[in-house]
C-alpha cells in the first residue's frame, strides 16, 4: 500500500525567482488529491505478490501537469517494473500509471521500496510548481505464538521458559524502510491468562542512555524506551499502551487517556551488549477472563533510542508517523500447545 508522506512545495514567478516553500495555489492542491486518495490503497500481503498496482491523476487546472514517479529498491529480493515512469497529464485529462510489484526468488526484503511522486506544473514554458511526495509500500507482518504453561519470572533476565517463545526481530526505522542499528529483537508467549514480551536491545553506547523519567507516566517515551501496543480484542479501534525505560520507570494509557493505569508487571536489566526489559500483561488488564478462545491479537512492539546522540523510532511493524496508528499494528496468531 502506498502512503502519502509529506508534500515540499517550490513555487516560482517568471524568472524562477524562489517566491514561497510552503505553499501551493489552492487550484493546484486540488488537482493533486485524486492521486493522492488513489494512493491510499488496502495493505498486500506478500502472498497476494505480485501484483499491478495503478495510480490515477487527473488535471483539473488549465495547464498540463507533468507526472514522475521513481522506485528505489536496490540491492533487495523486489521487481517493480517500470522502475521510473513519466507522462503528460493534458487539462481535463486523466493519466493512469501502472506498476507491476513482485518478489524474487532469492535475496533480502529489506530495505522496503520507496518511491517518489513527482508533480510539475508549466505554463508557457515556465514552470510554476515543483510538488514531490515520498511514498511507501507497506505490509502487515504476522506472527504464530503458541500457548503454553511456562511461566517467566519477571526480573529482566532470559530464562528456560522463553526457550519456547517465538522470537520476532527485523525492526525497522519510520517510515518503514531500512533495518534498525543497532538491532532489537523481541520474544513473545502467553499463557493461558497472561502476556510476556521481552525486549532485547542491542546498545553500544551504554554510557549514553537517556533515562530522565523519574515517576510514572512521565513521558517515557522521550528516554531510551519499548512500547507495547495491545489493541482490545473487544474493538479493534481501542487499543492499550505500555512503555518502560532503561531505567526500569513505566507509562501506560487507553489510547492515548494517561489517567488510566493497568496492572502490569515489567523488570528492565543493562548487561554489556545493551539492555532488556521483560513485560507480563494479564488478560484481565485488557479486558478479558482469559487468553482461551483468543485467536488473534493486533499487536506492535516499538523503540525510541537517544543513546546514539538522535532520536531514532524504530518497530515491529512500520506505522509510518506515530506509532498510534492500529490499522498498521501486527498480528499475533494464538495457537494452542502442543
Amino acid at each position: 500500500v502506498y502512503e502519502d508522506r509529506s508534500f515540499g512545495f517550490n513555487v516560482y514567478k517568471p524568472g524562477r525567482e524562489l517566491v514561497d516553500t510552503a505553499m501551493l495555489a489552492p487550484e493546484a492542491a486540488d488537482a493533486l488529491a485524486p492521486l493522492m486518495k488513489d494512493l491510499l490503497a488496502a495493505a498486500y500481503s506478500p502472498e497476494q505478490l505480485p501484483v499491478e498496482h495503478v495510480i490515477s491523476c487527473t488535471n483539473t487546472l488549465g495547464k498540463p501537469l507533468s507526472v514522475e514517479v521513481k522506485w528505489s529498491f536496490l540491492d533487495s529480493v523486489w521487481d517493480i517494473k517500470p522502475a521510473s515512469t513519466s507522462t503528460v497529464v493534458q487539462p481535463g485529462g486523466t493519466a493512469d500509471i501502472a506498476t507491476r510489484i513482485a518478489l524474487t526468488e532469492t535475496g533480502r526484503r529489506f530495505p522496503y521500496p520507496t518511491a517518489s511522486a513527482r508533480v510539475i506544473t508549466k505554463a508557457d514554458g515556465i514552470e510554476l510548481s515543483d510538488t514531490e511526495k515520498l511514498l511507501a509500500l507497506k505490509f502487515i507482518r504476522e506472527a504464530p505464538v503458541r500457548r503454553t504453561a511456562a511461566t517467566p519470572v519477571i526480573d529482566g533476565e532470559k530464562e528456560a521458559a522463553w526457550d519456547s517463545a517465538v522470537r520476532i526481530g527485523g525492526f525497522l526505522v519510520e517510515p518503514g524502510t531500512y533495518l534498525a542499528n543497532p538491532p532489537t529483537e523481541t520474544w513473545v508467549t502467553v499463557t493461558v491468562d497472561r502476556l510476556y514480551v521481552f525486549f532485547k536491545c542491542y546498545e553500544r553506547e551504554l554510557d549514553k542512555l537517556r533515562t530522565n523519567a523519574q515517576k510514572r507516566d512521565d513521558p517515557v517515551w522521550m528516554d531510551d524506551s519499548v512500547e507495547v501496543f495491545i489493541t482490545s480484542p473487544r474493538d479493534e479501534r481501542q487499543y492499550y499502551h505500555f512503555l518502560v525505560s532503561a531505567a526500569g520507570v513505566i507509562e501506560d494509557a487507553l489510547m492515548k487517556d494517561e489517567k488510566w493505569d493497568g496492572d502490569w508487571e515489567v523488570k528492565t536489566a543493562v548487561h554489556d551488549d545493551g539492555w532488556t526489559a521483560e513485560i507480563g500483561i494479564p488478560a484481565k488488564t485488557l479486558g478479558l477472563k482469559s487468553f482461551s478462545g483468543v485467536k488473534e491479537l493486533r499487536v506492535n512492539f516499538c523503540r525510541n533510542r537517544y543513546a546514539g546522540g538522535s532520536a531514532q523510532s524504530s518497530s515491529w511493524n512500520s506505522t509510518y508517523g506515530s506509532f498510534h496508528k492500529p490499522e498498521h499494528f501486527g498480528r499475533l496468531v494464538l495457537k494452542e500447545e502442543r
